[in-house]
């Protein structure tokens, strides 16, 4: 009894779990269609990846797995992706699918590139809170699943955009993972890689990108933006293709090797427009038939792409590119046609519109025409060079003037010249007729010469050929009554210009004014009163006052009705000049006035002539002549006369003269003071003193003149010896020895050590004496002339009357050895020999007193 309630408890919970088991299998029952798992069919990268750089997308492909009796309206799956070896979850989500298939297919992208790390998926179904089982893990295996040789990073060189984020991984090999340690590559994620926090580049990179390193791989991220292009328009310009252009915005900042950017018009990739600097151009080959198109330009580079569009009818975008235009062959005097080609154009029925322009001036008007391939340019000027070309535009919707062709060259032909200027001059006894030489305009060709027909009244007609060079034809006056003057080109002659001959009198009671002012220094400016008789104008001309030169006058001629003129021409300052003004008439030309001037006025360059002084009493008439004419440069306004009495002139010259006595006195003086201040400085600079020559013992000594000195000596001593031999009795001894050695001095010249011992051993008196010498033919030194002088003792007696022997021209004089010569920086000139006189004896000893040239 007691077992019993608890086997009915137990009973009921049973039944109540069962109870609750079942449920879900009843509503599962009730609905009566199972939730089905569905089949993965493949995972992969999401694109190639040739250089290893590094794949971020993932795709995922697989099969609902649905029964025939059940197709929910609204399908959904949840993703679950891991990374495989420490299956961490790094991304879920739900797909929700609106069409739903069999088939299907989901991308994602990693925030690491796939190569990093394994990653694994895994699938199920969803229908509203119900879902089915999820699939088995499906993996995509990375670069650390297998053993890596060397450390790798990636990306491998990335292009990011500017202020975009990036992750970069380093696969260890697996002696570098026990101690690896790096300041970037901080998370770990796997057995092998680490990877770094997310990376932020805020500006364009160098040219050389940003580094990041790992264990020594390495890996450069450049950054830089997306395409930014501009302004596209599509148009035609050979009305067959369309040729769309655009330009380029910012830059995209990458390197050359990457900055790389693929265009495409409407799904067409434009080759050759990949790398183009400022405007870009795409052409496609398509007809300008189909109305309103819509063209799309798509950029895209590593960074990401721009799309814009243009739409527009080509008909009514029509720029022609620039016709050929070829060589004229039809030229005229007058007129020429032009001719081109288009070489691009298919179209000949378009109707265009085109313009010239000649000479850099656009031809008013414009010439139209359906497939217009030349035309005919009116109003030309003969004989001239004109350079033109052409462009074209659309004539019935016209959008923008085409290019401008070729420049072609071409010259009209030759026409007749137009009838040239005349005009004459009378001077005196002569005529001159004169023509100005036409201008390139009027020539209308090569002028080859002129025509003049003399006519008069008297005798017949005269025909006269002038050269292209001549511009005037001379005759006497009263002889021709008209002229007239043609000139021809290969074309032919001119219509003839025709001038009447005026009366030599006719312009005689015309007075001169004086022209006082001027309104520019280049030139006048005339002005003359209406003439009633001037029926074709008026002429004014000018001429050098003074010149009497014929055939030097110049003229303007104004039509009727102006009154005024500015002359400008060569003008000469200081120069007058005549100018006239004439009424042109049916006859002879009529002066109405003539006026002198100066373009600007200068001071006379000449002097009065023939200036004459007459005394009437106290009174002095003073006369003279005129500056010449030429030489005026200026109208005299009158003359100025200066005088002075002359005793005011003797002052002055009393004043002048006084004046500079002064002067010089003053100068007298003040030199005279300085030249006695400084009288040393002037006497030793300009009569130095000059020392007498000492020749001591020592100098005749080394100097060795021992033939000539010996002579001399033995000559001063017998002297001695004759006079007083008991005073020197040594002197005496020597000579007697030098005596003996005669014979041997004739033969052997004397040592240098018998001559030094010969004059220490001598005293000899004092001698005053003047000795000069004949060349010793000694090779060194020159004969000086000596004065001696010769000292005696104070208690000898002097002796008078004393004259030396003259050398015999039979005595032999050898020369000794000279060692050196000391002269004290004097020269010597050789004398004649003169006799010895005033011998005075004063002591025992000698010197030689040797007079020299300074």
């Amino acid at each position: 009894m007691i077992r019993f309630p608890r086997l009915i408890m137990a009973s009921v919970h049973f039944c109540l779990l069962c109870t609750l088991l079942s449920l879900p299998i009843a509503q599962g029952n009730q609905d009566g269609h199972p939730l089905a798992v569905p089949e993965v069919v493949r995972i992969y990268k999401g694109e190639s990846d040739p250089d290893n750089f590094g794949v971020w997308k993932m795709n995922i492909e697989w099969r609902a797995n649905f029964t025939n009796s059940y197709k929910p309206e609204k399908v959904a799956y949840d993703v679950e992706i891991f990374h495989t070896e420490r299956m961490t979850l790094v991304h879920d989500e739900t797909i929700e699918v609106n069409n739903p298939s069999t088939t299907y297919q989901w991308s994602w992208t990693s925030p690491i590139p796939l190569q990093c790390t394994s990653h694994s998926v895994r699938l199920r179904f969803r229908d509203h809170t119900r879902t089915s089982d999820w699939t088995p893990l499906y993996t995509l295996h990375g670069e650390d699943a297998h053993v890596m040789s060397t450390n790798m990073i990636y990306p491998q060189n990335p292009v990011v955009l500017v202020n975009d984020s990036i992750v970069f991984c380093c696969i260890l090999t697996p002696e570098n993972v026990r101690n690896f340690t790096s300041s970037s590559f901080t998370l770990r994620i796997s057995n092998h890689t680490y990877v770094t926090r997310p990376i932020q580049y805020s500006s364009i990179s160098p040219s050389s990108g940003f580094d990041i390193t790992c264990n020594g791989s390495g890996s450069t991220a450049f950054t830089g933006h997306a395409p930014d292009v501009r302004n596209f328009m599509c148009e035609t310009r050979d009305l067959t293709s369309v040729e769309c252009h655009w330009s380029l915005g910012r830059s995209t900042g990458l390197a050359y090797n990457i900055k790389y950017i693929e265009y495409s018009v409407n799904g067409r990739n434009c080759s050759g427009t990949n790398i183009c600097s400022d405007i870009c151009t795409c052409v496609l080959a398509d007809g300008i038939d189909k109305g309103v198109v819509n063209w799309t330009l798509t950029a895209k580079n590593a960074l990401g792409k721009k799309i814009i569009s243009d739409v527009a009818d080509p008909k009514h975008r029509v720029r022609l590119k620039a016709p050929v235009l070829e060589d004229p062959i039809f030229v005229y005097k007058r007129s020429a046609t032009l001719q081109w080609k288009w070489n691009a154009m298919k179209s000949r029925s378009f109707p265009l519109i085109c313009e010239v322009e000649v000479n850099g001036q656009t031809v008013e008007g414009t010439f139209s025409g359906t497939s217009l391939e030349s035309l005919v340019l009116p109003d030309l000027q003969p004989f001239t060079n004109y350079t033109a070309r052409v462009r074209c535009g659309s004539l019935e919707h016209f959008y923008e003037w085409g290019d401008w062709s070729n420049p072609t060259t071409f010259i009209t032909k030759e026409d007749i010249p137009q009838p040239i200027d005349v005009w004459v001059q009378v001077l005196g006894e002569q005529t001159c007729v004169i023509w100005k030489n036409p201008t390139v305009s009027q020539s209308h060709g090569i002028i080859t010469g002129y025509e003049l027909l003399l006519g008069s009244s008297k005798t017949k007609s005269e025909a006269i050929s002038k050269s292209a060079t001549e511009h005037f034809h001379k005759f006497s006056s009263g002889v021709v009554d008209f002229i007239s003057v043609s000139a021809k080109n290969s074309a032919g002659y001119s219509p003839p210009s025709s001038v009447i001959i005026p009366s030599l009198f006719s312009d005689s009671d015309i007075k001169t004014s004086a022209i006082n002012e001027t309104h520019h220094h280049d030139g006048f400016y005339m002005f003359w009163e209406p003439s009633p008789i001037a029926t074709c104008g008026y002429v004014v001309d000018w001429v050098p006052t003074f010149r009497t030169e014929l055939c030097a006058v110049k003229w303007k001629k104004m039509p009727p009705g102006v009154l005024n003129a500015s002359i400008s021409s060569d003008f000469e300052e200081g120069r007058r000049y005549t100018l006239s003004v004439y009424a042109c008439t049916s006859g002879a030309a009529h002066l109405l006035q003539r006026r002198e001037g100066y373009v600007k006025e200068l001071s006379p360059s000449g002097q009065v002539q023939n200036l004459t002084a007459v005394q009437h009493g106290p009174d002095v008439v003073l006369s003279w002549e005129e500056v010449p004419n030429d030489k005026q440069r200026g109208f005299i306004q009158g003359y100025t006369i200066s005088y002075k009495p002359f005793k005011e002139q003797i002052d002055q010259i009393i004043i002048s003269i006084t004046t500079a006595l002064v002067i010089l006195t003053c100068a007298f003086i003040a030199i005279t003071i300085l030249c006695y201040r400084k009288r040393e400085w002037l006497k030793s600079a300009l009569y130095p003193e000059i020392p007498k020559p000492r020749l001591s013992e020592t100098w005749f000594t080394e100097v060795q003149q021992c033939p000539v000195f010996d002579k001399m000596l033995t000559a001063e001593s017998e002297a001695l010896m004759i006079t007083k031999p008991e005073l020197y009795p040594q002197v005496v001894q020597e000579v007697t020895k030098d005596q003996e050695l005669t014979a041997l001095k004739s033969k052997d010249p004397p040592q240098t050590e018998s001559c030094k011992n010969t004059w220490e051993t001598q005293t000899i008196p004092s001698l005053i004496t003047n000795l000069s010498y004949i060349k010793a033919p000694c090779p060194v030194i020159e004969n000086p002339t000596y004065n001696l002088t010769m000292a005696l003792p104070s208690d000898a007696n002097q002796v008078s009357n004393y004259r030396p022997q003259i050398q015999s021209p039979s005595d032999e004089i050898q020369p000794c050895q000279v060692r050196s010569v000391h002269m004290d920086s004097m020269d010597y000139q050789p004398q004649p020999l003169e006799p010895l006189t005033d011998l005075q004896i004063n002591s025992v000893e000698f010197e030689y007193l040797l007079h020299s040239k300074i």
